[in-house]
């Protein structure tokens, strides 16, 4: 047998062996990622029994590890080039950070910031025509989803909801911004990566929901903390209980 034919025999065992490895590897990581059946029942007892209906569909069928964020944000002199085209002074009033322009003011105040540009907001403009003014103003629109019902866009990273982090707006009867009000830091601390388990979080939901009710949504996700200068966001579950929502860790 000649040399090319050994070369060739030991390929195709080497392509044979790294398919079966990554066959292995899907395997596993599919059985490691599914919650095992009697715990999602057991949860599911535990909730019914202190007066919770849940749907077997709602409850989470996979164990969950919220991805590391990596998201751009703005700060005050940033926003102020956004809105006015220009870096301008910031004066402090109260805890808070104040841009004025003849009508026009910006506050910065923690992770909140607040522009009004002194003209009345026209009601008859659509969410689209809001989003396609906010990104034309330079912020980053991608990811972000519109709730009809509080009238805001919230943002979503890789799939992930951010629960707090919003902006909504409105446009005067030119269709310029006349309105921005935003949750939405300037830093973020690192985080690491974390699996959620929403076992781990019923008793909390008990506690939040003490006379029970229907469930009717499940949503994990982020959470934004501050701790002092520092934002940071913290996996989370957000439960939708009889039409109200709250956020738990």
């Amino acid at each position: 047998m000649n040399w090319s034919k050994i070369k060739n025999i030991m390929i195709m065992f080497l392509i044979a062996m790294n398919i079966a490895m990554l066959a292995f590897i899907a395997m596993t990581s599919m059985r490691d990622a599914a919650v095992p059946e009697d715990v999602i029942s057991a949860s599911l007892s535990v909730m019914q029994r202190d007066a919770f209906k849940c749907d077997r569909e709602i409850f989470p069928s996979k164990r969950y590890t919220l991805p590391r964020l990596s998201v751009k944000f703005f700060s005050a002199s940033e926003l102020s080039e956004l809105f006015f085209s220009k870096q301008l002074a910031f004066r402090t009033v109260d805890d808070s950070l104040v841009a004025r322009e003849d009508k026009a003011t910006l506050t910065v105040s923690k992770n909140h910031f607040l522009y009004k540009s002194g003209y009345d907001a026209d009601p008859s403009h659509s969410a689209k025509k809001v989003k396609r003014a906010l990104r034309k103003a330079g912020i980053n629109m991608s990811g972000s989803v519109y709730d009809k019902k509080e009238d805001c866009f919230y943002f979503m990273y890789k799939d992930v909801n951010l629960f707090n982090m919003y902006i909504s707006a409105k446009l005067d009867s030119d269709g310029e911004l006349c309105y921005v009000s935003a949750q939405w830091p300037s830093k973020l601390s690192k985080l690491e990566d974390k699996e959620l388990s929403f076992t781990s979080v019923i008793t909390k939901l008990i506690a939040a929901f003490p006379d029970g009710g229907r469930v009717t949504a499940i949503e994990r996700g982020y959470a934004l903390h501050s701790s002092g200068s520092k934002f940071f966001f913290s996996p989370s579950w957000r439960v939708n209980v009889d039409g109200q929502s709250k956020i738990i860790e």
